[in-house]
């Protein structure tokens, strides 16, 4: 478990990291420094606040808007890279952490942004690098994304992707027009007995939360009901404008 002191210091590290490898021109090694930096905020921001508001805020004064956008726009010249084959699609990765930072995107009130990410981590040569539990998320999130009817996929459930398929029904429940509550309840169950189960141990980024390392901030939550909303609003504007 790492403390907030030594966090700051990986974030000082990182931050220098992304200023010297820019430097030198190397765009994957700037792409990494980029993601761990914005992981470690994520992972001070879960432990530290507890709702939306608070945690946005202090991310904002961290400068963390402008970070997602550099590191948006570093992914997708790597992607251009990994296009164009001077790269291979390794050094774009899983789509983890590009669903990480859409929802993270997404808690901070930047719908774009997030679907930029999003729209990485649902590429095939992406998906063929992640398991089938964060294929069938990113499949959920495109069909949010697109306004298309989403319902969860036949999965074969293990380990703490137990808490992870609450956030799956939600999407269910909102791409087809139906109630939300019960869905978010649900959600709220899984993050309180994720937070108390000690069975985990792989929570490399810190920012899900464990009975080792509790967070008091459910990011997928918020960033997924922000969105949800800010669908249903610009429907709403477009039923009495379009």
């Amino acid at each position: 478990m790492v403390n907030q002191h030594k966090r700051n210091e990986f974030i000082e590290v990182y931050r220098q990291g992304v200023a010297n490898w820019q430097l030198k021109g190397n765009l994957v090694r700037e792409t990494q420094s980029l993601s761990s930096l914005l992981m470690n905020y994520l992972a001070i921001a879960v432990e530290k606040y507890d709702d939306n508001d608070g945690a946005k805020a202090w991310l904002i004064t961290q400068e963390a808007l402008p970070t997602l956008e550099r590191y948006i726009q570093a992914m997708q010249l790597l992607v251009a890279k990994v296009d164009s084959g001077e790269v291979p699609a390794s050094t774009i990765a899983g789509n983890y952490p590009h669903l990480v930072f859409t929802l993270l995107a997404w808690a901070l009130g930047e719908f774009a942004l997030g679907e930029r990410f999003s729209g990485i981590a649902s590429r095939s040569d992406v998906l063929e690098l992640s398991t089938p539990f964060w294929q069938e998320f990113s499949r959920a999130v495109d069909t949010l994304v697109s306004g298309h009817q989403y319902t969860v996929g036949n999965l074969a459930i293990k380990g703490q992707e137990e808490y992870w398929r609450t956030y799956l029904k939600l999407i269910e429940v909102a791409t087809n027009g139906q109630e939300l509550s019960t869905a978010v309840a649900a959600i709220d169950d899984a993050f309180a007995r994720r937070n108390l189960d000690k069975t985990i141990k792989d929570d490399a980024h810190e920012i899900e939360g464990s009975g080792g390392h509790p967070v008091h901030w459910d990011f997928r939550r918020d960033g997924l009901l922000n969105y949800i909303q800010g669908k249903h609003e610009d429907s709403k504007k477009c039923q009495r404008l379009c």
